[in-house]
């Protein structure tokens, strides 16, 4: 998993922003939305998976892409007028602790 910055955002804050976009006049088309912390992706997918009991074990490397796509550092994060979401990881229903952020 490339450790790729990211900002993951709750299903039903996903829901509620896809609801209101359907209901108003979309902005240039776009919006983003993004979640209010902003963690690894290899870290993030380490926290949210569940123990295997076959052990297998979540790698880090630069190198595997993302639905075919090579990814740099920065590539998953939103833009500067993206819709930040309220709720934190720790807030969705079921979560884990939370990975350690980011730098």
């Amino acid at each position: 998993m490339a450790p790729a910055e990211i900002r993951p955002v709750s299903c039903a804050e996903v829901a509620t922003s896809l609801a209101h976009t359907a209901v108003f006049t979309p902005l240039f088309g776009v919006r983003e939305i993004a979640g209010p912390e902003q963690f690894r992706l290899d870290t993030f997918v380490r926290a949210v998976l569940p123990e295997d009991p076959e052990g297998r074990r979540v790698f880090t490397d630069w190198r595997s892409p993302l639905l075919g796509a090579g990814l740099r550092g920065r590539d998953l994060l939103p833009g500067a007028d993206a819709h930040i979401a309220r709720a934190r990881f720790t807030d969705w229903p079921g979560s884990r602790p939370a990975p350690a952020a980011a730098p």
